[in-house]
């Protein structure tokens, strides 16, 4: 999905054929899984060729999850006039996305639970405005379905979730 929108993009260097894609990341907070999402986004781009360093310059910020710090973050970026903005978790999401509505730089984004909720899809669940992205919802039913293919015999499972920085919960389910 980001090589195709990075296809295109970026300033001609003076091989016609080599370009130098500037892309900002905008993180909402240290988190592991943020962090990760971040990571794997960078490998996902190097997999197709495009590599920090050789044809990709990044600039990353992190707001540590203060929607006005991430409201100028994404302005900075759409007036730096970037060719592409990854926007990591909800809050960081929705700032891109106002921040470049007047602009064609493309956001994609990760860690949204929702993104018709966030108001990136319309009600038929296709992408609005220069936005697209990969959702981080857990569907509890195709999950516990998985389970029950692989374990046919389990009679209980345990899922450990943690909530808003809370202490690790465990909850108990009948299959």
């Amino acid at each position: 999905m980001a090589m195709s929108l990075m296809v295109g993009c970026g300033s001609k260097k003076d091989d016609s054929s080599s370009k130098t894609y500037n892309l900002g990341i905008i993180q909402f907070a240290e988190h592991g899984s943020l962090d990760n999402c971040r990571k794997g986004f960078l490998k996902g781009l190097e997999s197709e060729g495009i590599k920090e360093g050789e044809n990709l310059k990044i600039t990353y910020k992190n707001s540590q999850a203060d929607t006005a710090t991430d409201n100028q973050i994404a302005s900075n970026f759409a007036s730096k006039k970037l060719d592409m903005i990854c926007a990591i978790a909800t809050p960081s999401a929705q700032s891109a996305y106002n921040a470049t509505k007047d602009s064609d730089i493309p956001v994609v984004y990760t860690a949204v639970t929702s993104p018709k909720a966030a108001g990136f899809v319309d009600k038929e669940g296709k992408n609005v405005g220069n936005i697209t992205g990969t959702s981080d919802l857990v569907l509890a039913d195709k999950q516990l379905k998985l389970i029950r293919q692989m374990m046919p015999k389990a009679k209980k499972c345990r899922n450990l979730l943690q909530h808003k920085r809370s202490k690790l919960q465990s909850r108990n389910r009948s299959l």
